[in-house]
């Protein structure tokens, strides 16, 4: 059987391999692309963005050094949360949308806060033995 697998693997690689598609014109230069820059004119919160996830609410979320925004492609609009979270000041170094519609929000200054409906769920602060201007990152 374990042979089965590994023919079946190998064929899936190959089939795969023949499909290969370049991701960029190799005929045209780079400067010949369209370019976007987003930046705080745009309603981005910092022009400094530190973590940029997919939400599941087909939004992407991004994370700078003064809170956090959503974006739909086209508009910004800052993430609301409870007023007293500070959330745009706060640095937002690490995100994770959960697939129970929470978000985890990483910060600069070693905090973790958990989100839904923009209501706070939990917050874990930083422990005095950890060392302050440490980022967190998060993975699922």
């Amino acid at each position: 059987m374990n042979t089965m697998h590994a023919a079946i693997r190998l064929a899936l690689i190959g089939v795969g391999l023949t499909c290969v598609l370049p991701a960029l014109d190799p005929n045209l230069k780079i400067s010949q692309y369209h370019k976007q820059y987003w930046q705080v004119e745009q309603g981005l919160p910092h022009s400094y963005v530190s973590a940029v996830r997919h939400g599941n609410d087909g939004y992407l979320l991004v994370g700078t050094d003064e809170g956090m925004a959503r974006f739909d492609g086209v508009v910004f609009r800052p993430m609301v949360a409870d007023g007293w979270l500070k959330l745009s000041q706060r640095w937002v170094s690490a995100l994770l949308p959960a697939s129970d519609s929470t978000l985890w929000i990483g910060t600069f200054d070693g905090g973790v806060l958990q989100l839904r409906d923009a209501q706070q769920l939990r917050r874990q602060r930083r422990r005095a033995s950890r060392p302050a201007g440490r980022s967190v990152g998060l993975s699922d």
